[in-house]
């Protein structure tokens, strides 16, 4: 694996990560406010995917 590739995969896997925690603590804010945070769910189901995803190509 190139140096490049990887270093791109960090990042992206930084930013990623991130963006899941935002959603995580916006969904648990909107369960105490007792507002629907499917969709949200849904957002963090797909970016967890993705982050999996990455991860897979490290373990290539």
């Amino acid at each position: 694996m190139k140096e490049i590739g990887l270093e791109e995969i960090f990042n992206e896997l930084d930013t990623e990560i991130r963006k899941l925690l935002t959603l995580v603590h916006e969904i648990k804010v909107d369960i105490i406010l007792q507002k629907d945070p499917q969709n949200k769910v849904e957002k963090a189901i797909v970016l967890s995917r993705r982050i999996q995803n990455e991860l897979q190509v490290l373990r290539k």
